[in-house]
């Protein structure tokens, strides 16, 4: 009976070593975007990394993982030096760091002389947005139609086209509701840019921060 006991404490034992991964894995991510996303070189037998493709390999995601395959942390870097957004997650998967805003990413494209192309990037991940919202200087609120993003994984995109027919300057607050399905919270989040219309520069967004590259 004794030894039957101990054969029981010791199964169960193991059976407590196999902890159930509460977030993302990287089976996940690699069968949902297996055309989006490399996996970088010294990981081993394990996947410790892995890293959007986007337009170079430079900017784009990145995802770290424990060594249960669960992740553990994500970073969406601007270049191979910074990067604008941070998740740290523990093992059950709740966010226990945040670095940097939702809105990863913008992008501002000129057309001729009288129009300018914007796009929007959210961060998608276990994040169900309600809507996106912009305000062009003092004009009323326009609601932006959200989309899955095509070129990084769990990414959402939204575009807004603006005539620039007698402005020099634009101010343009950005408004998000979304609910967070791992607290299941309501959240706001608030983004600006600003342009300024330049002959020979074309419109360039200002420069919100940088931020040193710790991956650790």
């Amino acid at each position: 009976m004794r030894y039957l006991l101990l054969l029981i404490l010791f199964m169960y034992g193991c059976k407590e070593k196999t902890i159930q991964c509460y977030n993302v894995t990287s089976g996940e991510i690699l069968s949902k975007y297996p055309n989006r996303v490399f996996i970088p070189k010294g990981g081993g037998n394990k996947i410790v990394q892995i890293i959007d493709k986007g337009t170079d390999s430079t900017k784009g995601g990145l995802y770290a993982f424990n060594e249960y395959s669960c992740l553990r942390k994500y970073i969406f870097f601007q270049n191979l030096q910074t990067y604008t957004y941070r998740e740290d997650y523990n093992q059950k998967g709740q966010i226990i760091k945040r670095v940097g805003k939702i809105f990863l990413n913008t992008v501002v494209k000129t057309f001729h002389e009288d129009s300018v192309f914007i796009k929007i990037y959210l961060f998608g991940l276990m994040k169900n947005y309600q809507y996106l919202k912009a305000k062009i200087n003092n004009e009323e609120e326009s609601k932006l139609r959200i989309n899955d993003d095509t070129l990084y994984t769990n990414m959402k995109i939204a575009t807004l086209g603006i005539n620039l027919k007698d402005l020099k300057k634009i101010f343009i607050t950005f408004s998000t509701r979304y609910e967070d399905e791992r607290s299941e919270q309501i959240k706001d989040e608030y983004d600006t840019l600003s342009l300024v219309k330049n002959p020979k520069l074309n419109f360039d967004p200002t420069v919100r921060y940088a931020m040193p590259v710790i991956v650790n």
